[in-house]
């Protein structure tokens, strides 16, 4: 009985130990043909990326060529660019960014448009607030009064990444003066729900900053 009884247990274990040291093999063939796909799919985009970055490449311009506008609102200092005549498009930069990154875009669309874009409170050449409140809500008020001492209307926005939030609050509350919105990777989440998303380090940068 001891014999059987040692005999089963000696089973037991070295039913384990196959259980145990095949997952492993698995495992490590499923993380090989992934590791495969991705090399098959990056051999591919090298293939055919390279010749079109290249034609992209040649259009973009580091130069900056508009004049710096400000625009004092309450104890802020808004900076912004304009450039042409007609219905407003107003460009909202994401975070952390400024109007700079619009600057290939502007010339691209202010034929028949009076293009703005501004540099949210806190960003780029507008200032920072002595209470480092620069929260989506107090972008929003800087946002509104901005719209309103400009006397914009029928606007289209374009909004890119966290300023789509900024855009989309306005969007939704004075809907009658939002002619269209433009969304350039941009989380479409209520400002609420997306915060609560946010990874901790970016919540602290947002508190912080």
């Amino acid at each position: 009985m001891k014999m059987q009884s040692s005999h089963g247990k000696h089973d037991v274990v070295n039913n384990s130990k196959v259980r145990i040291e095949s997952i492993p093999k698995w495992r490590n063939l499923t993380i090989l043909s992934v590791c495969f796909l991705f090399l098959i799919a990056s051999l591919q985009a090298q293939g055919i990326y390279p010749g079109k970055a290249a034609k992209i490449e040649e259009n973009i311009s580091a130069a900056f060529p508009y004049e710096s506008q400000y625009l004092d609102i309450g104890n802020h200092k808004i900076h912004y660019v304009e450039s042409g005549e007609g219905n407003p498009v107003l460009l909202l930069h994401g975070f952390p960014s400024s109007s700079y990154v619009w600057r290939n875009i502007i010339n691209k669309i202010d034929k028949d448009k009076k293009v703005i874009a501004l540099d949210f409170l806190g960003f780029g050449k507008s200032s920072f607030p002595e209470d480092r409140n620069v929260s989506p809500e107090t972008q929003y008020q800087v946002l509104v009064d901005f719209i309103r001492v400009k006397e914009l209307q029928n606007i289209t926005l374009w909004v890119h990444d966290l300023g789509s939030i900024i855009g989309m609050m306005y969007a939704t509350r004075e809907p009658e003066n939002v002619k269209g919105i433009g969304l350039f990777e941009a989380p479409m989440l209520p400002t609420a729900a997306f915060y609560k998303q946010l990874p901790f380090n970016l919540k602290l940068v947002m508190e912080l900053t």
